[in-house]
């Protein structure tokens, strides 16, 4: 029979694991409690230690040298009891050991623990040679399979860094579409306008047509506005957010965007309403500056991509949070856009045809911010054209500097 331990130098212990067993270890084993032997028996094997204290299987491991005896104890105690090992030798007609060291380019790899059913004087120069051969066979085998096990772990790096790789290039790719379109369509538009005017192909127009020109300019420089502030915004979120937490009252605040944002639902024939469940929702913790972002967000999403219906607010405390639950009656989201939908960049696949002046950076950024308040964003949707729920969760109070992670 074979037992082959292992070593671990980083931290000083050798693993066993019986190799070869014959129909008396298993015997042997079955007469032995469950702990007696696991798999993973652990030896002590620590170098400056008085050689005395080890077990010859650890002796050999740290010495590199070949280590014989009669007493299978002597090389397994502890962790194994004496008494079971004498036991286990009994069963399996032991009557001589060698503790075979493994050595590969000079690093300690462990040990092979040899059983003879002949006596130690017995064992000759021929039985060593065949051992250290065996010993060798071994040792290659575990730097072949630690070299695979490291080329795997390498691959699988490799195979990150390309998703990685491929994730940067796609943004990139975004990035330059919404400069090279994005930016110019409405700077463009605007240039012309400009031009006609400096050459005074308004002259002549009427109050009316003029007003259309100075709102066509002003739509376009608005447009270019929120598309930059968007990616100043952007950068901002991925460093290092200065926020200002006070307390906010969160209902003021989402009537307040409603406010704002309420005359585009009434173009379009479209609803906004807003309700609370509970008599009292209490005032929160929130970066004042930084939070309408969120919300103005949402609502301007759900009034963009909403083409009948409209949106419905709700506002509700459990617990220790207060929720905002964003319900619309819009284009709803595929399974892919909700995968993709907080990155930057990410637009569905209605946002070219309703939405084609956005940034693709709204929700990444809405993201961004609620992470720095410990809150969290919940988007679901039964599918196209079937609207789209978005859950806001924030702390009432926000948690101690030294609770923060």
């Amino acid at each position: 029979g074979a037992v082959l331990v292992r070593y671990d130098e980083k931290i000083g212990k050798v693993y066993a694991y019986i190799t070869t067993e014959s129909d008396l270890v298993q015997r042997a084993k079955k007469i032995l409690s469950k702990s007696a032997l696991n798999d993973y028996a652990v030896f002590v094997a620590k170098d400056g230690e008085n050689s005395q204290n080890l077990t010859l299987t650890s002796q050999s491991i740290l010495s590199g040298e070949i280590k014989r005896g009669e007493n299978l104890a002597d090389f397994v105690s502890p962790p194994l009891e004496r008494s079971k090992a004498w036991l286990m030798q009994k069963m399996m007609g032991g009557k001589s050991f060698v503790a075979m060291p493994i050595n590969i380019r000079g690093e300690k790899l462990g040990a092979v623990i040899f059983m003879f059913k002949k006596p130690l004087p017995q064992i000759g120069d021929r039985d060593i040679d065949i051992l250290k051969a065996f010993s060798q066979q071994i040792g290659v085998i575990i730097e072949n399979l630690q070299f695979y096990q490291s080329l795997n772990k390498n691959i699988e790096e490799l195979i990150r860094t390309k998703d990685n790789l491929e994730e940067t290039l796609t943004m990139k790719n975004e990035f330059l579409r919404i400069v090279s379109h994005q930016l110019r369509t409405p700077l463009t538009a605007v240039r012309g306008l400009i031009s006609m005017w400096k050459d005074g192909d308004f002259d002549n127009l009427a109050s009316v047509k003029m007003s259309e020109v100075k709102t066509r300019v002003a739509n376009n420089v608005e447009r270019l506005n929120n598309i930059i502030n968007d990616m100043i915004k952007a950068m901002e979120a991925e460093g290092d957010l200065k926020l200002k937490f006070a307390p906010t009252d969160i209902e003021e605040l989402i009537k307040d965007n409603i406010e704002i944002l309420k005359s585009n639902f009434e173009r379009k024939g479209l609803y906004i309403k807003y309700k609370k469940f509970g008599e009292y929702i209490p005032e929160i913790e929130a970066d004042k500056n930084s939070l309408p972002y969120v919300f103005i967000n949402l609502i301007d999403n759900a009034e963009k991509y909403t083409e009948k219906g409209g949106l419905e607010i709700t506002v509700y405390r459990e617990e220790d949070n207060v929720y905002v639950r964003f319900f619309d009656t819009g284009v709803g989201l595929s399974d892919k856009d909700k995968e993709t939908l907080f990155k930057k960049f990410s637009r569905g696949q209605d946002s070219g045809r309703l939405n084609p002046g956005g940034s693709g950076l709204g929700l990444f950024i809405a993201k961004q911010i609620l992470d720095e308040h410990h809150g969290k964003i919940q988007v679901s949707s039964l599918g196209r054209g079937k609207g789209t729920t978005f859950v806001v969760s924030l702390p009432i109070n926000q948690p101690k500097p030294d609770l923060r992670v």
